[in-house]
């Protein structure tokens, strides 16, 4: 048996519908079923839409063994029809449209209110008809959808086709119609804008509509990507995003790029054209590192280059890419005079991508971002508005922030404004993090200029926000929606095996002395120790975080043994207690793992080998086995 998993809108359950159908094409003996239970615990696409399918639906459970095989690992010669599979994706691949098996008429007819046939017949009275699908409502902020079919990218489109087809007459459906209208110009040309089948039950009239223009302005849906799909006249003009999605994971696999790739489509840019030279010294810089992103690089670019605020520049630095992304860059730098980039001949780290970016920079304040994540787009109009229109006294101000893909806000942590310069990174819930924060620019070159050149992709952050802090006067903080950070996506890896381990570790022993060699000069003693000691207690923690995450239990035992080359060995001894608590648990058959006593007792022996209290905590060790 084959079964077919349904989910998603109607475009997408289109999608999946039509693999069923390849299959049932290509294993003509196989039992093939749509599986519908989705839509029992979600019901936010409006439910099961193709009532009338050619084949029958089963929502029984079978006691069979059943294989699940995704959109990323299907092989139709890796299995037979006698096998049980669950077929888990959205199937929006090429690969499955060898034959036109999906027929509009055959499943859902044609319509018979008043209203859509009255569409239906204007359309058709107009020789130039020209669908545009513009999708707002969850696209907006999607973090893997959203950005792409932008307010810029419409109106490239529009002048696009007007330059090919002059008597264009636009039908435009869209689930926000009053953003079209104030957004998008038409300029002369007639603009008819299709209401009526909003509801789940009726938006297949819309697909349906779309198919009788004879031109097509597409968003990056699966909807709008059917609407051109049962268009069959010949001559006509497909209009599509210059990609599909913002970054290629499991949900969105490779794959579903090269259903965009249609072979009539011309592909327009998403960002505004600006040729000219850019401002001379903007309000807001923002300097952004990229390092082999080129799945996701689209998303951060153009999320800034579509900011309503326009008095700004961006400065990308390409930190030595093997991969696409210094090509992706060059496509923006020639379509927009405010982007400047930098190039790395080969890989220097994120700490000195970022410096090269803040040098170049000229604007009288600086937002760092990375090349994974990206900006809402009223982001900087909300920093103008809200934080420097009101106040721009400060040095620095962090904003609050979402993390993705979870959805979450993270908003600043308050604390006394009035406190001592420096003693907010004291505190053991300082956010230390650089890219959710407004700087001053002046501030930001002085720290940049004094801290040495080196290797630094881990823990940055913290070098580079310590050191910045020491040139600030002024410290604010306002819960403001600026930046949304992808979770498990950084410009470093996060596998946590050893060698990434060694090369982690070796930047927490470049930051702690570097900032030793900053702040001594600098600082009271007193001071600076607290400060220094503080720093090295949180980076002893994320490396130790680090540590268990791996693996390999053999990466973690010889992880542990980097440590004594990191840390002081006082900073170690919250470790050593942990690791002599561990060994008491596990005494007392609290955990179970075999190697576990052995492993804790040579990671604690070696540990305390280099400390004065080593013979008696390792003899404590022995009494313990």
């Amino acid at each position: 048996m084959f079964v077919v998993n349904i989910m998603g809108g109607l475009g997408n359950q289109l999608f999946q519908y039509n693999f069923a159908l390849y299959l049932r094409d290509k294993f003509p003996a196989a039992d093939i079923r749509l599986n519908t239970t989705h839509f029992k615990v979600d019901s936010i696409h409006g439910g099961y839409l193709l009532e009338h399918e050619a084949f029958a639906i089963s929502n029984r459970r079978r006691n069979r063994s059943f294989t699940v095989v995704d959109d990323e690992t299907f092989r139709s010669s890796a299995f037979s029809a006698a096998d049980n599979i669950v077929f888990n994706g959205y199937w929006q691949d090429s690969r499955f449209f060898d034959k036109d098996y999906v027929d509009f008429a055959r499943l859902f007819g044609s319509p018979r209110d008043a209203r859509n046939k009255d569409w239906q017949r204007l359309i058709g009275q107009s020789p130039s008809a020209v669908s545009v699908h513009v999708r707002c409502g969850d696209y907006n902020n999607h973090f893997q959808l959203g950005n792409i079919a932008t307010k810029a990218y419409f109106n490239n489109a529009i002048k696009e086709v007007l330059r090919t087809v002059p008597d264009a007459a636009f039908f435009v459906f869209s689930d926000d119609s009053d953003w079209a209208a104030r957004n998008l110009d038409f300029g002369r040309a007639p603009v008819h804008f299709i209401s009526g089948n909003e509801t789940p039950r009726r938006n297949k009239w819309d697909i349906f509509l779309m198919s009788c223009c004879t031109h097509h302005i597409m968003s990056n849906s699966s909807f709008s990507w059917w609407g051109q799909y049962f268009d069959r006249k010949p001559g006509r003009t497909v209009v599509t995003p210059p990609y599909w999605v913002n970054e290629r994971i499991k949900v969105f696999p490779s794959v579903v790029a090269n259903i965009q790739n249609l072979p009539y489509a011309k592909k327009v840019a998403n960002v505004p054209l600006e040729s000219g030279e850019p401002p001379a010294r903007p309000l807001i810089s923002v300097v952004l590192a990229a390092c082999n992103q080129e799945d996701c690089i689209h998303r951060a670019v153009s999320s800034v280059l579509n900011q309503t605020f326009r008095d700004f520049e961006l400065v990308a630095v390409d930190d030595g890419s093997s991969d696409g992304t210094a090509a992706v860059l060059a496509e923006f730098a020639a379509l927009s005079s405010r982007l400047k980039v930098i190039r790395h001949a080969e890989n220097r780290s994120l700490f000195m991508a970022r410096k090269s970016g803040v040098q170049a920079a000229s604007g009288d304040y600086i937002l760092f971002l990375d090349g994974d994540d990206y900006l809402f787009i009223d982001a900087l109009q909300k920093l103008r508005d809200e934080v420097i229109a009101q106040d721009d006294s400060f040095d620095a101000c962090e904003f609050s922030y979402m993390q993705r893909p979870e959805n979450t806000i993270v908003r600043p942590e308050t604390y006394n404004t009035e406190e001592k310069r420096l003693s907010y990174f004291l505190r053991p819930d300082a956010t230390v993090t650089i890219w959710n924060k407004l700087y001053k620019a002046a501030p930001v070159k002085e720290a940049f200029a004094a801290m040495g050149d080196a290797y630094i992709n881990a823990t940055e952050d913290t070098y580079g926000s310590s050191c910045i802090a020491f040139f600030t006067r002024r410290f604010i903080q306002r819960d403001i929606l600026v930046s949304n950070y992808l979770v498990g996506s950084g410009i470093s890896t996060k596998e946590h095996t050893l060698a990434e381990n060694q090369r982690n570790f070796a930047s927490i022993h470049l930051v702690l002395e570097g900032l030793a060699d900053f702040m001594r000069p600098r600082l009271p003693e007193d001071e600076a120790r607290r400060l220094l000691h503080a720093t090295e207690q949180r980076l002893l923690a994320w490396a130790v975080s680090r540590i268990e995450e791996a693996t390999v239990e053999n990466d973690r035992t010889e992880s542990y043994f980097l440590l004594p080359g990191c840390f002081h060995r006082d900073a170690l001894v919250p470790v050593i207690s942990g690791i002599l608590q561990d060994c008491r648990r596990y005494r007392r058959g609290a955990f179970s793992p075999a190697n576990a006593f052995r492993r804790l007792c040579s990671i604690g022996v070696r540990l305390l080998s280099f400390t004065k209290a080593g013979r008696w905590l390792c003899d404590r060790l022995r009494r313990l086995r």
